[in-house]
């Protein structure tokens, strides 16, 4: 059970570093990377580290003022839905 959570933690920490590509011009290389790490996020059936990354996320959007664009808004709302759906 602790594999599961060390993995999940260090995979947290990885998606979070990746944010740092969504203002490149990579911007959708690594939304689909992102994507592929909120898979195995969600196979880690580690609800601590999806806690972790919800409040990552959280913090991101707040820090990042990713609400006040329309733009980012929408990229930062389409990180929840994707990891809604690997969850499901």
């Amino acid at each position: 059970m602790a594999d599961a959570e060390l993995r999940g933690g260090v995979l947290v920490s990885l998606l979070a570093l990746l944010w740092i590509f969504s203002d490149s011009r990579w911007r959708w290389a690594a939304l689909a990377v992102e994507a592929g790490g909120l898979f195995l996020l969600a196979k880690t059936y580690s609800r601590g580290a999806v806690i972790a990354w919800g409040l990552a996320w959280l913090f991101g959007l707040v820090a990042g003022r990713g609400w006040r664009v329309p733009a980012e808004r929408l990229l930062w709302a389409g990180r929840m839905v994707i990891l809604a759906v690997m969850m499901l």
